[in-house]
């Protein structure tokens, strides 16, 4: 006798927010923004670690996209702010063809790049890098103008009350197949960018520094009255470094780091990997607990820097 199969009942699992949220931090973002999208209320456990940490980016749709941010209950979620900024193109583009690069320059500096390699279509055209450097220049120009950055900034730090560390990225401006090039050498302003920029510390607690340490050696002797100091993937001067830390002495009370390269200026080809014993004899002050450490938020999947937490008697 053939009998037919039993029905098999399905229930759809339930879902204990309390396991979630040990979890999903352990997943990839990019995973959990696919987990997000399998329902309602699975998107809402996932929403603290979607926008635990948030990049924006310094143009007209990273602002419009900041303000829409802000507005919604994400902002609630926002523990730590990256600002990713541009070096900033010279104020005055009407040079570019009279002094930065002529037509006559343009045809001179192919050709001897052609008589190189021999490939005179691996370079773009005149018009082609003037149509890019004008669009960067005028975009550039209206948020600084306008103020646009200044004042959705303001607004964002006044929305987001769990924020706890704002990062600032520097790229180039300039995209990777123009620059870096001789079209394009002396047409971005270092010094003022950074400047520029850098108004944005001035009320902020946590520093992370990556990649560059150009801004670290620019701020050297200003107390920004910070309390944590983190550093990625850096090679920095021993004199920037020390002079820093000797004008934020009195308001640091943690240095994290990882893979930070450090060089003595007085001694040719001088490097060495940082460390506690060295921080605690650049700040003369006596040794300090160090831990391992995985809470900078440029470190990479797993791995983990070092962290020296200052003893209160560093701090008069």
């Amino acid at each position: 006798m053939v009998t037919e199969p039993e029905t098999l009942e399905y229930h759809q699992p339930f879902l204990d927010i309390k396991v979630t949220s040990i979890t999903f931090p352990r997943l990839w973002k990019n995973d959990t923004l696919n987990l997000s999208r399998t329902s309602k209320s699975v998107r809402e456990a996932c929403l603290p670690c979607l926008f635990h940490s948030v990049e924006i980016l310094f143009s007209t749709d990273g602002f419009n996209g900041l303000k829409s941010l802000i507005e919604s209950d994400a902002r609630y979620h926002i523990v730590s702010f990256t600002y990713v900024v541009p070096k900033l193109l010279k104020p005055n583009f009407s040079c570019f063809q009279s002094q930065l690069l002529t037509p006559d320059n343009y045809v001179e500096i192919t050709k001897e790049m052609y008589d190189a390699s021999s490939k005179a279509d691996e370079y773009p055209s005149y018009i082609v890098i003037y149509k890019a450097l004008h669009n960067i220049y005028k975009e550039q120009r209206n948020i600084i103008d306008k103020g646009v950055d200044l004042s959705i900034l303001c607004l964002t730090f006044r929305a987001l009350p769990r924020l706890t560390e704002v990062g600032l990225s520097f790229y180039e401006a300039i995209k990777d197949d123009l620059s870096p090039s001789p079209f394009t050498a002396g047409m971005t302003t270092t010094k003022d960018s950074y400047k520029y920029h850098l108004k944005l510390l001035q009320s902020v607690r946590v520093l992370r520094l990556s990649y560059s340490s150009s801004p670290l050696e620019l701020l050297s002797r200003y107390a920004l009255n910070i309390y944590q100091l983190n550093m990625c993937y850096m090679v920095v001067k021993h004199n920037a470094l020390q002079d820093f830390l000797e004008a934020n002495k009195r308001s640091l009370y943690s240095i994290g780091f990882y893979d930070v390269t450090i060089t003595e200026s007085s001694r040719l080809g001088s490097r060495s990997k940082l460390s506690s014993d060295i921080l605690c004899k650049i700040m003369k002050v006596s040794q300090s607990s160090s831990c391992r450490a995985a809470d900078c938020g440029c470190l990479p999947f797993r791995k983990e820097g070092w962290r020296m937490l200052l003893n209160g008697d560093n701090h008069p």
